[in-house]
């Protein structure tokens, strides 16, 4: 191969590989782009509230939540947030009788806490007694 078409076939390469990084770049950019505006609708994106009517559907979406807060009265009232949801169960003040009834929550807050962090398999330091809400 003489040096003629050595250079011709470096030139040939080069110019491929000039038109891939132009073709990279592009690509680039636009994985940018696609980024920021995911960022954005994320930051605009609002909750969803599920109000659960089972403890066992709610114990089962709710496992290893972000933050769990309660209340305890009128009702008891559990929030837990879960990703972009959060799911919230009540259950009515139970009466003397009904006490015993295995599916009835506590009602003293800290047994409350110790119980909804065994039964949610989470962090104490997650379970607030208050309420989670939405901020607009």
């Amino acid at each position: 191969m003489s040096d003629l078409e050595r250079m011709a076939t470096l030139d040939f390469v080069i110019g491929v590989l000039r038109e891939h990084e132009r073709a990279l770049d592009s690509v680039s950019d636009r994985l940018e782009k696609s980024l920021k505006e995911l960022r954005q609708t994320k930051r605009k994106s609002k909750f969803v509230l599920l109000s659960c009517t089972s403890w066992e559907d709610f114990k089962e979406v709710t496992k290893r939540a972000e933050a769990i807060s309660f209340r305890v009265s009128p009702q008891v009232t559990v929030r837990a947030l879960k990703g972009s949801c959060m799911y919230e169960y009540a259950q009515a003040p139970s009466s003397e009788d009904s006490r015993s009834r295995k599916d009835a929550l506590p009602t003293d807050p800290e047994e409350l806490r110790n119980w909804l962090s065994r039964q949610l398999h989470a962090s104490k330091r997650k379970i607030l007694q208050g309420e989670l809400s939405f901020f607009p």
